[in-house]
């Protein structure tokens, strides 16, 4: 079980014990922060969020210590710039996109944390992005849905008006698209594949 919290960093513990495997101060003490969006696993990396209402923010990946093995764990980079407070980070093929609350998405190495690309959406978010196939989805608190290409080349491909605003994240399951806005449930399917 992985845990973020800015007063202990990033921590993994036993789900059936609680006991700690390894801990990493990882997160900026120079001033108070809280985490709320969750940690991530991409590839060999903990990816955990951090911030403090638009002040000091940060991404950081870290490599997983062992504990077996006598390896502690290992702080490998830091985004402070496009890093997002509420919203969660989302990877997909090598590629860490964030979404932040005031409307700036961008994509990012997953490996190196090297910044492809960073654009003004605009909006506010609370939802965080998701991926299905080659597509970066989001919706804003007033019920904008948006669709960006998920590559390294930025790509604004829909907006799509819900008619009502949202704070949830959208859900994919069995080929259907799940979307909450405040007093609406839309489930939202391709065409059925052929037998």
């Amino acid at each position: 079980m992985i845990l973020t919290n800015w007063t202990n960093g990033i921590t993994a513990l036993k789900p059936h014990s609680g006991e700690k495997l390894w801990e990493i101060d990882a997160f900026d003490k120079s001033h108070i922060e809280t985490a709320i969006g969750s940690p991530i696993v991409v590839g060999e990396f903990i990816v955990g969020v951090c911030g403090w209402l638009g002040h000091g923010n940060e991404i950081v990946a870290v490599r997983p210590g062992r504990p077996a093995e006598d390896v502690k764990p290992e702080m490998v980079y830091r985004i402070d710039r496009t890093a997002p407070l509420c919203t969660t980070p989302v990877a997909n093929a090598g590629l860490l996109f964030m979404w932040t609350d005031a409307g700036i998405a961008a994509c990012a190495d997953a490996v190196t944390g090297e910044i492809y690309w960073r654009e003004r959406i605009g909006g506010n978010f609370y939802s965080s992005p998701i991926v299905i196939g080659d597509y970066l989805l989001n919706v804003s608190t007033t019920g904008e849905a948006i669709v960006l290409s998920a590559t390294k080349k930025y790509r604004r491909l829909a907006k799509n008006e819900l008619g009502e605003g949202s704070h949830s994240t959208p859900a994919v399951a069995d080929g259907v698209l799940y979307v909450r806005t405040f007093t609406k449930l839309f489930a939202l399917s391709g065409p059925k594949p052929e037998p």
